[in-house]
């Protein structure tokens, strides 16, 4: 899966509106409360090993809940995954 991250380009003059884009990939995965997140492929781990302590910790240890709240937190997606806008680059 990929990510879209890019900027809108107006072209003055006309009524041409580019999309740059940036395409990363991506994994949709969820935390201990259903919430879905949107992460870069290359954060996995480090979400994959987060999750894992603070399961063993039964999400009480606030000092990992901070780390995992700063690290990850702007990925949450606010809702159900399927109101996300992905794109995929087709080869």
């Amino acid at each position: 899966m990929f990510l879209s991250l890019g900027i809108g380009i107006f072209v003055p003059g006309s009524q041409t509106f580019l999309m740059v884009k940036n395409m990363i990939k991506v994994k949709a995965v969820q935390d201990g409360d259903s919430h879905w997140y949107i992460i870069p492929e290359t954060m996995y781990e480090e979400w994959d090993e987060l999750m894992d302590e603070l399961y063993k910790t039964d999400y009480e240890d606030y000092n990992l809940i901070d780390k995992f709240d700063e690290k990850f937190s702007k990925y949450r997606t606010g809702g159900d995954l399927n109101n996300v806008q992905l794109y995929a680059e087709i080869e």
